[in-house]
C-alpha cells in the first residue's frame, strides 16, 4: 500500500502520516500476516470533556492495545486521527488492526472495543459507532478481514486511510504493537 495505491484510489497526494500508516501495514504483511482484521470505529465523548481528559483516555486506549489483553488480544496496531467536533461531540476516527487468522468476527470485536471505550476508558461518558457494521463501498464503510496479498483489498484499505479517517490531510497517529517484545519493556 504505497503512495501509488493512494493515487489509484483518486487521491492526488498523500500526507506523510498516510504514507507512514501504509508502510506500517505493509510491514505487517512482510512479517508474515496474510490476513488482517481491520475494525473502524468512531469514538466519541461529549464536547464538555476537557482536552487533557480526552488525551488521557486516548493514552489509556493506546496502552491497552499495546498490552494485548482482553478485547485487544491479537491486536497488531491502532491508527487514529486527532479529535474533531461534530454532532456526536468530540470524535476520534480509528482503525484497530488485528491478526486476521485469530480474529475473524470484526463486527463483534468492534462492539467489544466500543463497550470497553464507553465503560472502562470514558466512565460511561463516551459513545462509539462501529463502522464495520456497514459493508457499503464508500468513505463511511467498514473494512473487516482483508488479505494482504490481494491488491484490490489493500487498495480499499488505502482509500480508507486517505479519505475515511477524517478530512484529507489530517495527521494520523500510529501505534504498533512491538514485535517480539514483552509488555514490561513498553
Amino acid at each position: 500500500m504505497d503512495v501509488g495505491t493512494c493515487h489509484q484510489t483518486g487521491k492526488t497526494g498523500a500526507s506523510s502520516s498516510v504514507q507512514s500508516a501504509g508502510e506500517f501495514i505493509q510491514g505487517l504483511a512482510r512479517q508474515g500476516y496474510q490476513r488482517l482484521t481491520i475494525i473502524r470505529l468512531a469514538l466519541a465523548v461529549p464536547t464538555t470533556v476537557a482536552p487533557d481528559q480526552l488525551h488521557q483516555q486516548v493514552t489509556a486506549l493506546r496502552t491497552a492495545v499495546r498490552a494485548r489483553r482482553g478485547v485487544f488480544e491479537h491486536a497488531l496496531g491502532l491508527i487514529w486521527t486527532a479529535s474533531s467536533v461534530g454532532q456526536d461531540g468530540k470524535v476520534i476516527h480509528s482503525l484497530l488492526i488485528y491478526d486476521g487468522a485469530q480474529v475473524e468476527d470484526d463486527i463483534q470485536r468492534g462492539h467489544d472495543v466500543g463497550r470497553y471505550w464507553v465503560n472502562s476508558l470514558t466512565e460511561v461518558q463516551g459513545r462509539y459507532r462501529n463502522v464495520n457494521q456497514h459493508r457499503q463501498h464508500g468513505v463511511f464503510s467498514g473494512l473487516g478481514c482483508i488479505r494482504t496479498d490481494v491488491v484490490h483489498e489493500m487498495g480499499w484499505l488505502s482509500f480508507q486511510l486517505c479519505y475515511g479517517l477524517g478530512p484529507v490531510g489530517w495527521p494520523l497517529t500510529i501505534v504498533g504493537v512491538p514485535h517480539g517484545e514483552s509488555p514490561a519493556r513498553w
